[in-house]
Order: C-alpha cells, then structure tokens, then sequence
C-alpha cells in the first residue's frame, strides 16, 4: 500500500488490491471464527501468554491454574489472552523501568545470530539421517554473517534508492521488540529486506576498491604519459 502512494498509478492500485484483498479476507474470516466460538474478534491468541513468559518472566503454568481455579473451568483462549495482556500491562504500569529493560533486551536478541530452538532442532533430528542436508543449511544459516553488517552498511549508504524497503525494515525494528521476545526466527523475514541492501553495499565497496587500485600511484604520470 505504501508503494502505491509513491507515484501512484492504476497498475500499483491493482497490484495491491489483488495482495490486501485476500489478506483481509482471510484476517477477517479468522476474526469471524474467533467472534463466533468465543464472542470475541480476535486474530492470533497466543501473543499474551508468549509476552508475559518469555519478556517479563511471568510463570505462565502457575497463572494458568489461578485462572482455572478462579474461573471454575478451562478458560478459553480470548480469556487466556486478555489474562496475561492485562499483568502484563499492570507490571508495567507498576515498574516502568522493566518495560525499558526487556524492550532493549528484545531489541539485542532480535539482533543476534544464535539459532533458535527450531533451528537447532531441524539440524539435530530433522535431518538427522540427512547430514549433508543439515550442513548445507548450516552454511546457508551462516551467511547471515554477511548479511547482517553489510545489510545495515547499506542501509545507511543506499535508503534513498529504496526509501520504503529501508523505512518498513526500520519500523519492523523499532516495533518488534516493544511487543515480542526476539529471536532468529522472527529476524528472518526482516532479513530478506537487508539482502538487497547487502548486495549494493558489497557492490558499492568493491567498486571503490577497483577504482582506487586503477588510481596513479602519488607522483606519476598517467599511462602513456612522460613523468613531469
């Protein structure tokens, strides 16, 4: 939608329409089926209890019991949700600082390159009869390495010739970690937005190097020119 507003023309309006209509179509029949079983819309459940254990160490088994007992019955999944949304909203409301401390917290293990437990499970049992498979996404997983530095050196170098690309990266990096624990499993997507911008970077410098070893060397004459 935002590349469409960025000299806008009937064909980006189609494009888009034909991406934002199915989206909402599906976002909204999920939020259907949530209304009708629970009386409530709602798209995905388990942000609440993932926020509230993994960000701020709530103990979400011993919450769940409370509940439980309070209740008299298995909550459902809105009331599961709302559960652990309002303490954590109360916590922070009570230690403004905790908030700080796990959104920069979050912010430095979005940012890291340690596999995820999913990850280290697929290398272990998944392919676990598959060992040339599992090295192969081994090495694949480690060109992250390059991508990360040269994907923000290019960033900075390059934003204005993909201004949107750079600006939804930059919102996906300043909202994340307010709302979810990082890992490299929720990096990933974000990752294929730095690809691009690592491979200007990269361009960008081996350019420069070329030109600067095509340069004179201080004091001579250019090739096929007598020294002065």
């Amino acid at each position: 939608g935002l590349m469409s507003l960025w000299k806008p023309s009937f064909k980006k309006f189609v494009r888009v329409a034909l991406i934002m209509i199915p989206t909402l179509l599906y976002l909204g029949g999920m939020a259907y089926r949530a209304y009708s079983l629970y009386g409530h819309p709602f798209i995905i459940s388990t942000g609440g209890q993932h926020i509230a254990e993994n960000t701020y160490g709530i103990d979400r088994t011993v919450e769940y019991v409370k509940m439980k007992a309070q209740l008299g019955r298995i909550p459902n999944e809105y009331e599961t949700m709302t559960h652990y949304i309002q303490m954590t909203k109360q916590l922070i409301r009570e230690q403004p600082g905790v908030a700080v401390r796990a959104y920069f917290k979050n912010l430095v293990d979005l940012c890291t390159l340690e596999p995820d437990w999913n990850t280290g499970w697929i290398w272990s049992v998944a392919w676990h009869d598959q060992p040339a498979i599992a090295r192969l996404h081994r090495f694949l997983f480690s060109i992250n390495y390059i991508i990360y530095p040269f994907g923000a050196l290019g960033i900075l170098m390059l934003w204005r010739r993909a201004p949107l690309i750079a600006l939804l990266f930059l919102c996906f990096m300043t909202v994340h970690p307010a709302v979810s624990a990082g890992t490299y499993r929720y990096m990933a997507p974000a990752v294929c937005l730095l690809v691009p911008f690592a491979g200007g970077a990269l361009d960008r410098l081996l350019t420069i190097h070329a030109m600067s070893k095509n340069l004179p060397a201080p004091g001579s004459a250019p090739t096929g020119q007598p020294r002065s």
